[in-house]
């Protein structure tokens, strides 16, 4: 018996397309790093979507407890130098607000970022490389202004120590990433 369709138009096989070839001299870096991006783009993303329903439940909280006791406003300090510290430590406040944001705003795009050079990984995309480095890069600095913040916000060594294996984790792969996507042999077969 054949699986040949009678109403096909002629040279159409009705079978499943086979997966294409390796590039010559094709090395599986990219479709292993590729699988990875998406598995721990797709986990870092559920774990957002899960702390930003935490986070609203936990403000609401808060809020419904500041209702409820009624705190009375601090005294100012009206002294010259009192004024000038408060002013110094608001311009401080606000520069570390600020860091923090950008920050933040890395901690969020990334997982995205992830996700399309994981897909882009997998089809030995040009650019797939480019971005590879540059998102690893991204993320290193990020990592890195992270503890700059809280080292000049008053956080100690110990207070630091349960944020270790955090910085393992969350910088072991984007130094992966550069290693192998810097390699030559990695460049040559990611030109589709």
């Amino acid at each position: 018996m054949t699986t040949i369709n009678p109403y096909a138009p002629p040279g159409h096989t009705s079978g499943p397309k086979p997966q294409e070839p390796l590039p010559v001299g094709g090395s599986v870096i990219p479709r292993v790093f590729g699988i990875l991006s998406i598995v721990f783009s797709s986990l870092t993303i559920v774990m957002l979507m899960l702390g930003f329903v935490v986070g609203l439940v936990a403000s609401e909280r808060r809020g419904k407890a500041k209702q409820a006791a009624a705190i009375a406003p601090e005294a100012e300090d009206t002294s010259e130098v009192g004024q000038e510290a408060s002013k110094s430590k608001t311009r401080a406040n606000s520069v570390q607000a600020g860091a923090g944001i950008c920050v933040g705003v890395a901690w969020l795009l990334g997982p995205f970022f992830l996700l399309a050079i994981g897909i882009g990984q997998l089809r030995y995309k040009r650019w797939a490389r480019l971005a590879t480095l540059g998102w690893s890069g991204v993320v290193l600095l990020a990592m890195a202004a992270f503890f700059v913040l809280a080292a000049f916000g008053g956080m100690g060594i110990a207070e630091l120590i349960p944020f270790a294996f955090l910085t393992v984790f969350s910088c072991a792969y984007p130094v992966l990433l550069l290693v192998f996507f810097s390699r030559p042999r990695v460049a040559l077969v990611m030109v589709r």
